[in-house]
């Protein structure tokens, strides 16, 4: 990632540590389904490919769209019952081009159990400013496409080579439903493919097994994606034994040609990336200080209690 969009990088990278759409919420457990295709016919289906030209174009309707607005939701579960990790990611981005300038503003929200953390931002065209968890105000400059690199949570690639069956309902107006089966086999290699040429790879005694992945997707008459929703059922295996894990995306784009970005207009009150730097450098220096000090007080009182005479009532 270039060196001018680290310090918001960097802060959404803290934000996904320490961490669905309510009305797709009936769409959403039909997807959630292993037996997904049994309600569908045999005279729906479609060939993969051309499945993944649709959505392919839907989703680049997206990218380039010059007024919209993006709401998604990335719930992540590990585990079962009471000791299950749950993070849930929501992430609103409006997008408004006009002529050779584009603006942008978001409003990114996660929580990972019980820990709550959010993040707004306001591109002008030239420069981002966005205001941490904590309160803190940072002003960067970047281009359009740099802000869109960190706020984007609602892209998604297909693999073709790893569909198992796809297919199309027409409903009115033109609007077309499409659903998608990957092969679970075939996707497990894609993603050891895809892990390893990342650089990561999986570690000795962790495996990830996939029960089911469903894909859906809602389009215009026109070929513009109006929302889809993704589900990766499956179970994680280390050395400590299995549990299940699930990953579910909802994606919704709205108010194309009616969006307006949420400016920020007290520009003047946010701090440069140089004095943001500082100002985390002086309060880690500061901590480190009280720590030091809170030791240095116990060191003295336990050196004190030592020097004591053992009869204290016999001194006196």
């Amino acid at each position: 990632m270039k060196k001018k969009i680290v310090a918001f990088a960097s802060i959404l990278l803290a934000l996904s540590m320490v961490g669905c759409s309510g009305n797709n919420t009936k769409k959403i457990e039909e997807i959630d389904n292993a037996a997904l295709f049994d309600g569908i016919s045999e005279e729906a289906l479609i060939n993969g490919d051309d499945f993944n030209t649709v959505f392919g174009t839907a989703m680049d309707s997206v990218n380039s769209a010059d007024n919209v607005t993006i709401s998604a939701e990335n719930k992540v579960t590990l585990g079962e019952g009471e000791s299950a990790e749950n993070t849930d990611y929501k992430t609103e981005v409006k997008i408004v081009k006009d002529g050779d300038t584009s603006t942008g503003s978001s409003v990114m929200d996660n929580k990972y159990n019980d820990e709550e953390s959010k993040i707004t931002a306001y591109y002008d065209g030239k420069k981002l400013y966005f205001t941490t968890n904590d309160g803190d105000k940072i002003g960067e400059e970047m281009t359009f496409e740099d802000f869109m690199s960190v706020v984007n949570t609602y892209s998604l690639s297909v693999f073709p080579d790893c569909i198992d069956k796809s297919a199309c309902i027409e409903g009115k107006n033109g609007v077309k439903e499409y659903y998608m089966s990957y092969n679970p086999v075939a996707l497990e290699n894609q993603m050891k493919t895809n892990l390893e040429a990342s650089g990561q790879g999986i570690a000795d005694g962790e495996s990830m097994t996939v029960n089911y992945s469903n894909l859906y997707a809602k389009v215009a008459e026109d070929g513009t994606l109006m929302n889809y929703i993704y589900v990766l059922d499956a179970s994680y295996a280390n050395d400590s034994g299995a549990q299940p894990y699930k990953y579910i995306t909802s994606v919704d784009c709205t108010n194309r040609g009616k969006t307006k970005v949420d400016a920020v207009t007290d520009t003047d009150s946010y701090m440069t990336t140089d004095e943001y730097t500082q100002l985390l450098q002086e309060r880690m220096a500061a901590e480190q200080t009280t720590e030091s000090g809170a030791d240095g007080a116990t060191d003295t009182e336990e050196a004190t209690a030592e020097e004591q005479p053992a009869d204290t009532t016999a001194a006196q």
